[in-house]
C-alpha cells in the first residue's frame, strides 16, 4: 500500500506534479484515485498491520525457542498466574535423540537459581546430554517461595503446582525431543516433599523420584494412591532438625514409615538389604548406611541413605549452604542420576 500511495502522489504525469489540465479535470482525477486507494485498502491489499503475519524473530510464548540450548529463563501462564522456571539445556543436547528430563525443586524459602547451584546437575547434563528443569515456587500467605504438597488443605499454599508441572512437561515436549519414559523429579527439603507429591499425583508421567531431606506430608500420605509402582530414593541426615528423622505429626512421616510405605506399595521384599557407605571422606564427621528394598514390582526399587553426623544438607555439597554437617562420602547428584538411569516409566 505504501508503494501505491507513493506512486500516486508524485512524479511526472501525476496530479501533484503536472501544471497542465483544468481544475474540474484535476478534481475528477483526485476523487477517482482516492476511491481506488480506499477500495484496495478495504480488501486488505498488503496492509503492514496484518495480524496473521508474525514479526520477525518474535519470542515464543515460553520465552524459549525450540531446541534452544544454554541456561534459559522460561515461563508459562497457569490458572492466570505467570509461572517461571530455569531450564538448563547442555550443548551436548542432540535434538535427533530422545532426551531425559530431571526436575530439580528448591526448598521452602529458596528459589530456582539457588537450587540450580546447590543440587547442581549441570556437569552431569553436559556429559550425558539430558535436560534439567528448575521450576520456581510461589509466595503465598506471606511465606517464602515454596511448593504446595498439602493439597491446599491446612498448608501454606493454595497453588495448583501439580497442574503447573503437568503443563510444563507438555510445554517441554513441544520445544525439545523429550523421552516421555524418562522424566524424573528430585528436590531439597520442601522440593523433596513435592517430589513425593508428584509420585502420588502425577505418577503417570514421572518415572522415578529422589528426595533429599524431605518426606511425605500427612495430606500427601493420606491421599496417595499411585497408579503404578514407582522407584523412590531418599537421602537424610540423622541430625536433621528441620525435617526430623522421627517425623512430626503436623509436618510429615518418619523416615522409617516413609520407606515402608513405598516398599509396600511397590511390593518389595519385606526385609531390606543394609550396607555401610564407604567412608571416603573420613574428615567430614559423617558416616552413612544404605538400605535397599529389592525385588519390587516392575523392576522398581526403594533406596534410603541415612547419614549420621549430617543435618539438613545435600550430600556432597561441602559447605555450599554454610553448614559443616554435610556428608561427603557420596556425591548426591551422581547417586541420584545413576538411580534415575535405571528406571523408566513403563519397563
Amino acid at each position: 500500500m505504501a508503494q501505491l500511495v507513493a506512486h500516486w502522489s508524485g512524479g511526472p504525469g501525476v496530479v501533484g506534479s503536472s501544471p497542465i489540465g483544468s481544475t474540474s479535470s484535476m478534481r475528477t482525477k483526485i476523487i477517482l484515485k482516492l476511491f481506488i486507494i480506499i477500495l484496495i485498502s478495504s480488501c486488505g491489499g498488503g496492509s503492514g498491520n496484518d495480524s496473521s503475519q508474525s514479526p520477525i524473530n518474535q519470542m515464543p510464548p515460553s520465552g524459549i525457542s525450540p531446541n534452544q540450548k544454554g541456561t534459559l529463563d522460561g515461563y508459562l501462564q497457569h490458572n492466570g498466574i505467570r509461572r517461571e522456571f530455569i531450564l538448563y539445556v547442555p550443548q551436548s543436547y542432540n535434538q535427533s535423540n530422545l532426551t531425559s528430563v530431571i526436575f530439580n525443586f528448591h526448598g521452602f524459602g529458596s528459589n530456582a537459581f539457588e537450587q540450580m547451584n546447590y543440587g547442581d546437575f549441570r556437569n552431569l547434563a553436559d556429559e550425558n546430554g539430558f535436560i534439567v528443569a528448575h521450576p520456581q515456587g510461589t509466595t503465598t500467605y506471606g511465606n517464602g517461595p515454596h511448593w504446595n504438597n498439602w493439597n491446599g488443605d491446612g498448608g501454606t499454599s493454595n497453588q495448583d503446582d501439580i497442574g503447573f508441572i503437568d503443563e510444563l512437561i507438555s510445554l517441554l515436549q513441544t520445544l525439545y525431543n523429550i523421552d516421555d519414559q524418562r522424566i524424573y523429579s528430585t528436590g531439597m527439603s520442601n522440593g523433596g516433599f513435592f517430589s513425593y507429591h508428584l509420585a502420588c499425583n502425577l505418577g503417570a508421567r514421572i518415572a522415578a523420584v529422589a528426595s533429599v531431606t524431605g518426606t511425605m506430608s500427612p495430606q500427601t500420605y493420606s491421599s496417595c494412591s499411585p497408579t503404578r509402582p514407582i522407584s523412590v530414593m531418599q537421602m537424610h541426615g540423622l541430625q536433621d532438625s528441620v525435617v526430623p528423622f522421627l517425623g512430626f505429626p503436623s509436618l510429615g512421616l518418619s523416615q522409617t514409615d516413609l520407606m515402608e510405605f513405598w516398599a509396600a506399595h511397590n511390593n518389595c521384599n519385606s526385609q531390606p538389604d543394609i550396607s555401610l557407605v564407604d567412608d571416603l571422606a573420613p574428615n567430614d564427621g559423617s558416616t552413612g548406611i544404605k538400605t535397599s528394598y529389592l525385588n519390587c514390582d516392575k523392576g522398581t526399587s526403594v533406596e534410603f541413605f541415612l547419614f549420621d553426623g549430617a543435618g539438613h544438607t545435600w550430600p556432597g555439597t561441602g559447605n555450599k549452604a554454610g553448614s559443616n554437617s554435610v556428608n561427603m562420602d557420596i556425591d548426591g547428584v551422581s547417586e541420584i542420576y545413576n538411580f534415575f538411569k535405571k528406571n523408566v516409566l513403563n519397563p
